[in-house]
This record gives structure tokens, sequence and C-alpha cells, in this order.
């Protein structure tokens, strides 16, 4: 059974618990304040921060700390809004004929990842946040409650559906 998208509110909160727009925060960590943890130590301390952190070393050998329960929304980074005025279908190069406001929304998701402009060397790797433009999910519409619904429902069509966590 599909999942049906009706207003704005149910629009809002799909596409902020969608788990494909969720991204653990993370801390970079330098090797001689967290080695010990990072090699298995069994230390108090160590325990107590892997209760609340993920600690993962990246290909260029930089330590992470992924927090478990703070949380990066796609929704609150990563929505562009844009209004302009279109003659019904496009932006028309006569601006005369430009007479109908529309609320264009970009989005996707967030990630870690490599700058594919710079040369790879392996020892001197390091991954970044990036904010994603998934042009399948753009969108346009009226006001930006119609486009919030409209793209709520290509986050559906383009992601999928996912089981609400209780």
């Amino acid at each position: 059974m599909s999942r049906k998208i009706k207003n704005t509110y149910e629009a809002w909160w799909f596409i902020y618990n969608h788990p494909k727009f969720i991204l653990p925060e993370r801390i970079e960590v330098r090797d001689e304040e967290h080695s010990a943890t990072f090699n298995n130590a069994v230390s108090s301390i160590d325990k107590k921060i892997r209760i609340h952190y993920i600690i993962k070393k990246d290909k260029g050998g930089n330590i992470w700390a992924y927090c478990r329960n703070l949380k990066r929304h796609a929704l609150e980074e990563n929505l562009s809004i844009f209004y302009t005025k279109t003659d019904g279908r496009k932006v028309n190069d006569d601006k005369t004929k430009n007479k109908h406001i529309e609320c264009w929304l970009e989005f996707g998701p967030l990630r870690y990842d490599y700058s594919a402009d710079w040369e790879w060397k392996e020892d001197h790797a390091r991954n970044y946040l990036q904010h994603v433009h998934d042009i399948r999910l753009d969108i346009g519409a009226a006001t930006f409650d119609e486009a919030l619904v409209k793209l709520a429902k290509n986050v559906l069509k383009v992601y999928g559906d996912y089981k609400e966590k209780k």
C-alpha cells in the first residue's frame, strides 16, 4: 500500500524523517586524542565514548566520531527555495510574458564523500560534508506549500517509502 501525501504537514515530516535524507553528525578526532578507543581499548572513558559515538577511519587515515543521536536533516540544510515569474511554463526571455509567480524547490541528500576535483592521494584523502542536488526532485508550484507537497511526492517516487519508527 502506497503512502498518500495530502498536505504540507505530511510532506514536511515525510521528507524530514526519510532515512535517505538523514546523516549522522560527525566530529574529527586527532590520533593522539582517540587512538586508544579506535584500537578497541576498554577503559571506562572509552566505553562512555562508544555509547555516544561510532568511531571510523576513512581512506585517508582521518578518524571520525559519528554521533549516534545527533543527526543532520537535509530538509533543514539542503532545501533551495527560489521565487520567480514564468509565462506559465518557463521563464520567458520576453519578461512582459512572465506573469505567473512560482516557488521553485531544489533538494537532495547530504553525504560525506571525497571531492572528485582533487588528485587522489590515498594517504592525504579527506572526505567532506557534501550537499547533493538531485535534479530528479526539482519542482515548482504557485506556492511554497504546493511545491513542498509535490517535492514530497517526488521523494516518494525516486527514493521510496520507509516505515515510521515508534
